[in-house]
């Protein structure tokens, strides 16, 4: 919705001003609830999450990967190498136990500033079932701001389903254009890991973004997991 406001006196305009104000359905999370696993420290949440003995989906959810530790990073990826479907929150460079324990199973990853630098950094939002209800087929805006990734991956060879383009930021290279992922599933043994560098679990309660975001990665994830 657009909001305009006017100070008139008479016919004469003294004052005007103008605000664009999203507004998105609630996310009904009672049934989609049941067929998460968190694993690791789950944020503050707006429904009840269950247990690893409670639930037997295949999709498992690291909304803290720093969180976890060498022993359940193990347990993690032998189960997603098994066939389950995994998604891991937001990455950042201070994470370095869960970036070797990832080394250690082949999946290097590389993080890239996602926030944006003299040479500009721009995060495209395609038109797709992961954006439904969402402004998206253009570039992040305003609504995106408290959720967007602070570093971005370089490809690991999966389905990129978010990106950034980013010009080089030194000097000293040939100027090009670089593109990296934002969210990306990756297959791993017999099952798959979806990588979300969008900040949207540790907010489920207090961005309706995030959780529309949330809710549609998840469900996003049944596929993936529903055709393995």
């Amino acid at each position: 919705y657009r909001v305009l406001a006017k100070l008139v006196r008479g016919d004469e305009i003294l004052a005007e001003s103008s605000e664009t104000i999203l507004t998105l359905a609630p996310v009904e999370w009672t049934e989609e609830s049941k067929t998460i696993e968190w694993v690791g420290s789950a944020p503050e949440l707006p429904f009840s999450s269950a247990t690893r003995t409670e639930n037997q989906s295949r999709l498992m959810l690291v909304a803290q990967p720093a969180s976890l530790s060498e022993a359940e990073w193990n347990v993690l990826l032998n189960e997603v190498e098994q066939g389950r479907v995994a998604i891991i929150g937001a990455l950042h460079k201070r994470d370095e136990r869960a970036r070797l324990a990832l080394a250690n199973r082949g999946v290097k990853i590389e993080l890239h500033h996602g926030i944006g630098s003299w040479m500009g950094c721009y995060h495209w939002i395609p038109r797709s079932d992961l954006f439904a209800d969402l402004p998206a087929n253009g570039l992040a805006g305003e609504p995106y701001i408290e959720v967007l990734p602070w570093y971005a991956l370089s490809e690991q060879g999966g389905e990129i389903l978010a990106g950034l383009i980013s010009n080089t930021q030194t000097r000293l290279t040939a100027a090009s254009i670089l593109w990296f992922s934002d969210i990306e599933a990756v297959p791993f043994g017999q099952g798959t890991m979806i990588f979300c560098q969008y900040r949207i679990f540790d907010k489920l309660k207090t961005n309706p973004l995030a959780a529309r975001l949330a809710f549609n990665l998840i469900q996003q994830a049944h596929i993936y997991s529903s055709d393995q």
